[in-house]
This record gives structure tokens, sequence and C-alpha cells, in this order.
């Protein structure tokens, strides 16, 4: 499941909150987070070509409490005003990739304007 787009622009200012709804393609329904064992949301330099962590790049974990499954098919994630204040200003690239016990599934591959 892929979905492309974007995300609305967010503030090196503050603690980032973000909630995306995520349908399954197949039948419309909500996604089933049941058997996710980790979800990470990336932030990268387009530049960059590579979704690990690196500088002015960043990393927010499920396992780590920074993402979260409020109710079927929704995702959020927080990144704390401090983690922010790290970002330079400039657009993102964004790429959610789920994980459960069989299989690694990029849900979300967009881009995100970290401004001052």
């Amino acid at each position: 499941m892929t979905a492309a787009g974007s995300i609305p622009t967010t503030s090196i200012h503050g603690t980032w909150v973000e909630t995306v709804e995520v349908i399954d393609i197949t039948d419309g329904t909500p996604w089933d987070w049941g058997s996710i064992v980790e979800a990470t949301v990336y932030l990268r330099w387009p530049q960059s070509g590579a979704a690990s962590i690196g500088y002015n790049e960043m990393a927010l974990k499920y396992t780590q409490g920074q993402v979260v499954f409020p109710a079927p098919g929704i995702l959020q994630w927080r990144a704390e005003r401090d983690r922010m204040a790290t970002m330079i200003s400039g657009l993102y690239e964004l790429l959610v990739i789920l994980e459960d016990v069989d299989d690694v599934v990029p849900i979300v591959i967009g881009t995100v304007s970290i401004v001052q």
C-alpha cells in the first residue's frame, strides 16, 4: 500500500504532531494495526538518497513511543520541540515504513515543509 502527497507545513519552533488516515486500497476499510511490530516515520533531504538517520534527518519510531495507532486506520506521530529545533528549514521527503512479522511495507511517500 502506497500513497503520495504532502503533509501540512510545520515549524522548528514547536512540537510536531501529525495524524493521517490509512485505508486498505483493496476494500476501503481502515488499516488494521494488529500485526504491526514497528512503524518508522523518516524525514530526509531528497538529495541524501537514503532513508537512514543522518545529518538534518529524523526517524520517529513506534517502539520508542513517537508513533502511535490511536484507532483503526489512524496513524499519528510526535516530534518534540527540542527535536524539531535541530532541523534545518526546508522541504523534506516523508516515508512511513510498517513492519510486521512477515513483511515491510512503505505506506506514505510524500513531502513536508519545515519552516522557522
